[in-house]
């Protein structure tokens, strides 16, 4: 109608009201008779009926009209209705902005008219529809869906007979696909049941209802309850209040004129930081290079590892080891404090991380037979995870199924570690790694006060350098503290002052040979 898009007719003036009551009764009258034109019956007009008349007066339009042309309206509201259905289906490919403007049109019917609410809640579609398309982030186009959604819900309790039972089912669909949206990876805040129990008093205008019907049910307690628990926290379901602001004095001057003046405060300083003035500040980023999250989403490390796009260059590789000179001379670190005091290990060092990776090397051995046997024992799938030849191998590991998997993984990306299994694992029998000793020995041969003398007349050995006889018959040995003079006792003095000069240099060059071993150069005991 010309009277809800005129906005100079609707005022307070006596000829604008006089013009609304004539058109009002004028509507009246055709809609009363009962061949009234097809274009009064249209939900357009009657939207805007309700628009401009309100509720207690358009109610009485509505509710004539659908007493006598029922099925003239519902044949116009069902067209719009599957439009809007297909539209917000669609989403972002519907006409969203005709949607909106649309509902907004209806919702003054729907505030109206019990019948249009109860004809649009018909079915699931209309509803599932609008709780489909709360998901876009589009803000006035929500607060239309959620007026829409309260006002057809809210219309089954109202109308001579109120349709409770609809209303119960209504309310299940809804808290079903709250239920639903709560389960996903979506937020609450684009959940249009949650938003319609939060901002409306949907909820307790429902139960006020119900309970002054008389009609109270369990099953209707229950679904209430449980849609409850969708509320949003901090959500009041009703409106901000505005509070008034102080009617200001109307001469401003006269109420300071007793204030002592104050100088004026000074201004903040600028807020700087590292990124100022970069391209992102200065908005000179490609578009191209902007992305929310992973930048490829779908990659898995498979397809990493499998990319040698960015992998090292074999080139560039070989060039760095060239340049290196493995006969630098070594630094010295005789006066190194760190050193000073500190254990002195002259194993091979090879032998040594040996020694500390047995551990690995147990594990490698029964990885690499298990893998030699069967290499369908490491498959990625439930079944081998589950299998008695799995758990062994986890047992005797004590590897997780991730790291046995990743370990056949690598394994079979790494032709050089296989060969070296082979080559550690395929001929081994059982033996130890012998490892050498490390202390001094006098070469065969050498005189020496502890090492075995000539043997002496009778077939008896000549005594030793220290301690009692070698045995009776035989020549005594030698004691540095006998009497002087004595041939025996300044040839084991000679011995002793021999001895020690040989084994003091022996001291010395064991110096150097730990020293050598601790910089990692073994073998070079001299």
């Amino acid at each position: 109608m010309a009277l809800s898009h005129d906005e100079n007719l609707i005022g307070d003036t006596s000829k604008s009201k006089q013009l609304r009551k004539q058109a009002y009764l004028l509507f009246y009258r055709m809609i009363s008779m009962e061949k009234s034109p097809g274009y009064l019956l249209r939900w357009e007009v009657l939207a805007d009926v309700c628009k401009v008349y309100g509720k207690e007066k358009s109610g009485k339009v509505t509710t004539l009209a659908w007493s006598k042309h029922s099925t003239a309206i519902e044949a116009s509201l069902s067209s719009i209705k599957s439009l809007l259905t297909e539209e917000l289906d669609a989403g972002l490919k519907g006409d969203l902005k005709g949607s909106e403007i649309q509902l907004r049109r209806l919702n003054h019917f729907l505030h109206v008219s019990s019948d249009a609410a109860s004809f649009f809640m018909a079915g699931d579609d209309f509803v599932d529809a609008l709780i489909t398309c709360y998901k876009l982030m589009n803000p006035p186009l929500r607060k239309v869906l959620v007026t829409t959604t309260y006002l057809c819900i809210i219309g089954l309790t109202e109308g001579p007979k109120p349709k409770f039972s609809s209303l119960v089912d209504q309310l299940y669909s809804l808290s079903a696909a709250a239920e639903a949206h709560k389960k996903g990876p979506t937020s609450v805040n684009d959940s249009l049941v949650a938003e319609l129990v939060t901002v409306t008093p949907l909820l307790k205008q429902i139960q006020q209802r119900i309970d002054a019907s008389g009609s109270v049910s369990n099953r209707a307690k229950s679904v209430i309850t449980t849609l409850q628990g969708f509320r949003k926290p901090g959500g009041s379901g009703r409106p901000p209040r505005f509070i008034k602001k102080k009617e200001l004095h109307h001469k401003p001057h006269s109420s300071h004129a007793d204030l002592v003046p104050h100088s004026t405060p000074p201004q903040l300083p600028a807020r700087r930081n590292v990124f100022d003035d970069d391209e992102f500040d200065q908005l000179a980023v490609d578009a191209s290079r902007l992305h929310f999250g992973r930048r490829n989403p779908d990659q898995t490390a498979d397809d990493i590892l499998q990319d040698r796009s960015n992998a090292p260059n074999k080139a560039a590789i070989l060039s760095a080891l060239a340049a290196f000179d493995s006969d630098d001379d070594e630094r010295d670190d005789t006066y190194d404090v760190a050193d000073v005091g500190g254990t002195v290990d002259s194993i091979n060092p090879e032998e040594r991380n040996l020694e500390n990776n047995s551990s690995q090397n147990t594990h490698d051995e029964a990885l690499f037979r298990a893998y030699k046997s069967s290499p369908d024992i490491f498959a990625r799938d439930q079944t081998t995870r589950r299998s008695k030849e799995r758990a062994a191998i986890r047992q005797e590991t004590g590897m997780t199924d991730e790291a046995l998997e990743g370990w056949a993984v690598m394994l079979s990306r790494d032709p050089r570690q296989m060969r070296r299994l082979e080559t550690r694992f395929a001929t081994f029998k059982g033996e130890q790694t012998r490892l050498e000793s490390t202390a001094w020995k006098a070469v065969e041969g050498e005189e020496d006060g502890n090492g075995n003398g000539d043997r002496g007349r009778g077939g008896r050995l000549r005594g030793q350098g220290r301690g009692r006889g070698g045995g009776r018959g035989g020549r005594g040995s030698g004691n540095v503290a006998g009497t002087s003079g004595d041939k025996e006792t300044d040839v084991a003095r000679q011995r002793k002052e021999a001895n020690k000069s040989s084994r003091a240099n022996h001291n010395r060059r064991d110096g150097r040979a730990k020293k050598m071993a601790r910089g990692g150069f073994p073998g070079s005991c001299g």
